[in-house]
């Protein structure tokens, strides 16, 4: 009776150990089908290849952040992407624009100084660029003093005024720097001003001195302008807004010929007109002229 009642016990004992291992095996069982089914939902999360690859199909374009005073730049992204074309444009410092195109940041760069693009070019950045329009340079004063710049600099020799350029806009300053190759500006007073280029203008109004403008700050700001043009329309005066374009480094291919493609629909009769007109209609003339 005594071994009866022990054998009944142990198997009582048996099967409830029996009966905690299910449970154990069940519960781990369970633990690894939830981590499984985390797992895979966290993959469904993950972008497909075909949807990594999505945000490669854009082409990144860099504009000069000095050219962001005007909606220019938003308008022409907003006609390529109505002809189907992906693309991103961002504003950025002149002075990054070495360090974007190394680092393979963007594909296309978009700026008015000419001396920034030779500088890249010089370094075999980016070998070439293009033309997207033409934001010529005038030289504004209290008075006309010649029929042309080189006359006008001889007489502002003459008459001892000064020649004042915005430390702010390199592209002035080049431009200068070209103009003194050029021609006799050797005994002219050329004091660069801290400030940009209307901000420095102003200070030339007060002070009865002579200052550079570009065409669009010079018909986007008319009515705050006392100075008359002393010149404009010369070949040695001409400021353009240039595209640049990073070459291909064998795996960006793709991205060169979305950049090549991009420069030729700007260059379409439908961005032209947007581009010539731009300005018109807020300020009554167009800032820009098309580039050759």
């Amino acid at each position: 009776m005594k071994k009866r009642r022990m054998g009944i016990i142990l198997l009582a004992v048996m099967m409830f150990f029996a009966a905690c291992n299910g449970q154990i095996s069940n519960t781990s069982g369970s633990k690894e089908q939830t981590t499984a089914e985390e797992i895979q939902n966290g993959m469904n999360e993950t972008p497909t290849a075909e949807e990594s690859g999505k945000s490669e199909e854009y082409l990144r374009v860099f504009v000069d952040k000095r050219l962001s005073g005007f909606s220019l730049f938003e308008e022409v992204k907003k006609a390529l992407e109505e002809e189907g074309m992906k693309i991103q444009f961002d504003y950025a410092d002149r002075e990054d624009f070495e360090k974007l195109a190394k680092t393979g940041a963007g594909e296309m760069f978009i700026t008015e100084d000419y001396t920034l693009a030779n500088k890249l070019q010089e370094k075999q950045i980016i070998p070439a660029w293009g033309s997207l329009y033409e934001n010529p340079l005038m030289l504004l004063g209290p008075e006309e003093v010649g029929r042309d710049l080189e006359h006008t600099v001889a007489a502002l020799k003459q008459m001892k005024r000064k020649i004042y350029l915005p430390s702010e806009n390199p592209e002035i300053i080049g431009k200068v720097e070209q103009l003194k190759q050029m021609m006799n500006m050797e005994d002219l007073d050329i004091v660069t001003v801290e400030g940009n280029a209307m901000s420095v203008v102003k200070k030339a109004q007060e002070d009865g001195a002579y200052a550079f403008l570009d065409r669009a700050q010079y018909f986007a700001h008319e009515s705050e302008i006392k100075l008359v043009i002393a010149v404009e329309g010369e070949e040695s005066l001409r400021n353009e807004a240039l595209v640049m374009i990073l070459p291909s480094d064998g795996k960006g291919e793709i991205k060169e010929n979305m950049a090549n493609k991009a420069f030729e629909m700007m260059k379409s009769e439908k961005i032209t007109k947007l581009i010539s007109s731009y300005g018109k209609e807020q300020f009554g003339t167009p800032l820009y002229k098309m580039g050759r």
